[in-house]
């Protein structure tokens, strides 16, 4: 009320214009209080960068560190090995390689046979790449750099191993040893049969030259087979008189034992000989001459 009565009052003392000032400002005020107010306050920040990929190089750096091996103990399987190593920094990626083969030329102007990617080597990281192949001949590894390499947008760069003759001496021994042994056998199989072609030879020879000989050989064979016939049926008639004259010493030699005993019994008695002792040695004298 008492708002309202000092306009009122300022009013009719002509104050017009600051009575329109307080009403105005006094409304707004009002407004002000009667209106629903809502404030929020946010701190943030952040920041954001793009990498495009392939456009810079990573400083990795790779290279062969021998050269390629054969392991000669896989025979006859044929495996190869390479010797890489990260001299700069650790890759962020894989990168290709290529194996190269030709039989008897450059194997970087032959075939690929194998390809594929390297892990990830890490900085003066080494990796061995081991392989195995199917034929004998040259082989030649070759292994990209990674992208942008030194910089360089426009090239590929990449590194060639050495050249490696890959063989199989033991496959080359196993044949030379079946081929002497092939060969042995051989000869000693020809062996008898030359002997035998020679034997014939000769015995051919000879009759050409001795057509007689072979006759004399055969009469020569003829006689002596008479002579054993011969000596065969004297042996068992020389053992029959070995035996009888064996026979005749037995008698004898009774004889005289019966004589000598005869002969002291008789100086003993004062007798004379036996009749018998005397038929005795007549019989004997008669089996000598029979003998005989």
């Amino acid at each position: 009320m008492k708002y309202i009565t000092t306009l009122k009052r300022m009013i009719k003392r002509k104050h017009l214009n600051l009575a329109i000032s307080i009403l105005i400002f006094g409304v707004l005020g009002l407004s002000f209080l009667a209106t629903y107010t809502d404030a929020k306050f946010f701190n943030t920040s952040g920041d954001t960068f793009k990498i495009q990929s392939g456009t810079w190089w990573d400083g990795s750096d790779l290279s062969f560190t021998q050269e390629p091996e054969q392991d000669m103990n896989a025979c006859p399987a044929l495996h190869i090995s390479f010797q890489l190593k990260n001299t700069g920094f650790t890759m962020l990626d894989t990168t290709a390689y290529q194996l190269y083969y030709s039989s008897e030329d450059e194997p970087s102007e032959g075939e690929i046979v194998k390809e594929g990617s390297l892990p990830i080597i890490s900085e003066n990281g080494t990796y061995s790449l081991d392989t195995e192949v199917n034929s004998e001949g040259k082989y030649q590894l070759k292994v990209d750099q990674r992208p942008m390499y030194q910089d360089d947008e426009e090239t590929q760069h990449s590194i060639w191993s050495e050249a490696i003759s890959v063989i199989c001496e033991e496959e080359e021994e196993e044949e030379t040893n079946d081929e002497k042994v092939e060969i042995e056998e051989k000869d000693k199989t020809s062996e008898p049969q030359n002997e035998e072609e020679s034997l014939e030879k000769e015995e051919v020879i000879e009759e050409e030259k001795d057509p007689s000989g072979k006759e004399d050989e055969e009469n020569e064979n003829k006689q002596n087979d008479e002579e054993t016939d011969e000596q065969s049926i004297e042996e068992p008639v020389k053992e029959e008189d070995k035996q009888v004259e064996d026979d005749n010493a037995e008698a004898e030699s009774t004889i005289e034992n019966v004589k000598e005993q005869t002969v002291k019994e008789g100086e003993q008695d004062g007798d004379s000989i036996p009749e018998g002792t005397e038929k005795q040695e007549e019989d004997l004298e008669k089996n000598k001459e029979s003998d005989q």
